[in-house]
């Protein structure tokens, strides 16, 4: 009886050893975008080491003993832990150009969702509540709290002076102190739209002027290929200046010798740069918020969910894409 019992706490206590190891090298790979640099770096955390990796290469490194979520603003990589326990919220500053480390620790009663920090360097954002319906704002050693009667999901900071809010509700922002909605629903354009893939099929002299969608980091070359049936005289890019080779964003134009002009769409490039980042996250809400309303081939790669409107849905898919 005794040998049995002495196996099952042994096998009892190896159990809970290997469940300790396993949660200890908390193991976590993430891409993050800067929002102030537009540079995106990936970060690996891995057995309380934290790397952080600009395309491909070990920019810094240091080691934090616990994680729980990570925001990245102007240069700083920002690793948020919270103690449950004691009701504290450790904030780490890591500037990773310089492989140095600051913090400070957040007191309060709270309920936090790993999913929701964020930072600018001036304020700290965190949810709050055990239904997480509470955004609270920490600045100065105050701590605000704003109760949006929902769940939150996720917050991102777009620029210094935005922060986006994800709830099961929708999609609010936070500025200036004050909390807006975001308008529902804005309508998109009818268009003709050339599917892409390289079907160039249904192109004839009679088709009607349309949109051909592509790839991000379509080029030149690329148009050429996918329209090889048709000599193409000239492209020009989103500004209207003339391109000869090279990458090209949405709004970018070429026309065929039929006469016609076709305008490129790349769904979630709404600044015509040809690749999706945080800007083409404000773009859009500046849209839904009728600060900056977009316009022409720019409305088509905001409905990215084809629905036909540009929602907060469109938002929520665009701030995945990078």
């Amino acid at each position: 009886m005794r040998t049995k019992t002495a196996a099952f706490v042994l096998v009892f206590m190896v159990l809970i050893l290997c469940f300790s190891t396993a949660f200890a090298d908390n193991l976590l790979n993430i891409t993050m975008t800067d929002p102030v640099t537009h540079k995106t770096y990936d970060i690996n955390y891995n057995n309380k080491e934290l790397r952080v990796f600009d395309n491909g290469k070990l920019s810094g490194n240091t080691y934090i003993q616990d994680a729980h979520g990570f925001s990245m603003y102007d240069n700083t990589l920002y690793i948020y832990y919270s103690d449950f326990l004691n009701h504290q919220l450790f904030v780490y500053c890591f500037y990773f150009q310089k492989d140095s480390i600051s913090s400070f620790v957040i007191n309060e009663d709270a309920f936090y969702n790993e999913n929701c920090y964020a930072s600018d360097g001036e304020r700290v954002y965190f949810v709050w509540g055990e239904d997480s319906n509470f955004m609270c704002v920490y600045e100065n050693g105050n701590i605000n709290k704003i109760n949006l009667k929902s769940q939150i999901t996720k917050l991102l900071i777009t620029d210094k002076d935005t922060l986006t809010i994800h709830t099961d509700d929708g999609i609010f922002t936070y500025k200036n102190g004050e909390i807006q909605n975001t308008s529902p629903t804005l309508l998109a354009p009818e268009t003709t739209v050339y599917t892409t893939e390289c079907n160039t099929e249904n192109i004839t002299p009679e088709t009607s002027n349309g949109f051909y969608v592509a790839l991000e980091g379509v080029t030149v070359s690329k148009i050429k290929k996918a329209f090889a049936k048709y000599e193409i005289t000239n492209f020009t890019k989103a500004d209207g200046s003339n391109i000869n080779s090279g990458k090209l964003g949405t709004g970018a134009t070429f026309a065929l010798s039929t006469g016609e002009v076709i305008t490129v769409v790349i769904y979630g490039d709404l600044t015509g740069e040809g690749n999706v980042n945080s800007r083409d996250l404000k773009a859009l809400l500046n849209h839904l918020s009728r600060k900056e309303l977009l316009q022409g081939s720019y409305l088509i790669s905001a409905d990215l969910d084809s629905d036909g409107l540009i929602t907060t849905k469109d938002l929520l898919m665009l701030s995945k894409m990078y």
